[in-house]
């Protein structure tokens, strides 16, 4: 799995800068929010295992009933984007793309912004920046992004 990933954020990075595409592909934490907008009550029908959890320091909202709310974590997950929490929002959207009942829109955008952050990541850990260098070691070390 190790080997994967560096092979997965190269192909975010190629999708985030491929030919004609904006150079500067940024995270839009909007993007989120307005994906799902219009998400009433709906909850995560397949949370994903505790196992499979990335960090320990991100904590999953659970209603008693032990659904995990939809909405509740896209807008966590944009709160952390405009917080340049990039580990928490990662752990966060990567919650919502395991979910099996989002619509096409709600998915695209998910996976838009994971990659816009991944690609972030890796310029500003190219430049220097350590908290971009430790997310992308902490990304390496997970079991699953």
């Amino acid at each position: 799995m190790k080997t994967l990933l560096p092979i997965l954020l190269a192909a975010a990075v190629c999708t985030c800068t491929g030919c004609g595409s904006d150079q500067n592909a940024e995270a839009d934490p909007a993007a989120i929010e307005a994906a799902f907008q219009t998400a009433g009550d709906e909850k995560i029908e397949s949370p994903a295992p505790a196992e499979e959890s990335t960090t320990d320091t991100v904590v999953i909202p659970v209603t008693p009933a032990g659904e995990v709310p939809i909405k509740d974590v896209a807008n966590r997950a944009a709160a952390a984007m405009r917080k340049d929490e990039v580990t928490e929002a990662m752990v966060l959207l990567q919650t919502l793309r395991r979910a099996k009942n989002l619509s096409a829109d709600q998915l695209t955008a998910v996976q838009d912004q994971m990659a816009a952050l991944q690609s972030s990541l890796a310029s500003r850990a190219q430049n220097g920046d350590l908290k971009a260098k430790q997310a992308l070691e902490l990304m390496q070390q997970s079991t699953r992004w």
